[in-house]
């Protein structure tokens, strides 16, 4: 089981820490157009389409994890 746990891991890891870094830099980005988001407000409304992947592919990670440990299956595909 630790060697399919570790395998999964290992795949969901990078994507993870991608999606951390580029809401990180959404973030940062939109800070120098505060001017541009006050007078066009739709454009901030990519932003929470972003971030929001980001947490959809973690509770995706946990769910993939949880049912796992539940069925006691030796590797996660």
């Amino acid at each position: 089981m630790v060697d399919g746990t570790v395998r999964s891991v290992a795949r969901r890891l990078p994507w993870l820490v991608s999606l951390l870094f580029l809401g990180l830099a959404v973030s940062g980005v939109s800070r120098f157009f505060e001017g541009v988001v006050g007078e066009l407000p739709m454009l901030v409304a990519f932003q929470p389409l972003l971030l929001g992947m980001a947490g959809n592919v973690g509770t995706q990670s946990l769910a993939v994890t949880v049912r796992t440990l539940g069925t006691d299956r030796k590797s996660v595909v």
